[in-house]
């Protein structure tokens, strides 16, 4: 579900206020249109996100562990739109620690 209208022109001043750590979101960049990231940290330079379509996609609990978070360049970003974090519900028994404590928060 989503929240808010999306954010088409990324920078830090346009996230600031919208996006904080631990918001579920999707997000259009240069190299792939509409993927889902859990926030990890937001900077002056980069957006640090865990993507997630690996956590839903995979089938043995070692890969739904291992997501590695990247740190994404504003200048690649196209959109961000913010989504309801009731959809991380079905990650809760990834055990990962990124998504459980956004759950948690």
């Amino acid at each position: 579900m989503q929240l808010e209208k999306p954010i088409n022109k990324v920078s830090f001043r346009s996230l600031k206020n919208h996006i904080k750590k631990y918001d579920y979101i999707t997000m259009s960049t240069s190299f792939k249109d509409n993927a889902r990231y859990l926030v990890i940290s937001l900077d002056s330079n980069h957006l640090k996100v865990l993507p997630l379509d690996t956590l839903y996609s995979s089938g043995t609990d070692s890969d739904r562990l291992v997501s590695i978070p990247l740190s994404i360049p504003f200048d690649m970003v196209k959109s961000i739109q913010k989504q309801d974090k009731i959809e991380l519900l079905f990650l809760a028994a990834t055990t990962n620690p990124h998504v459980l404590a956004a759950l948690s928060s």
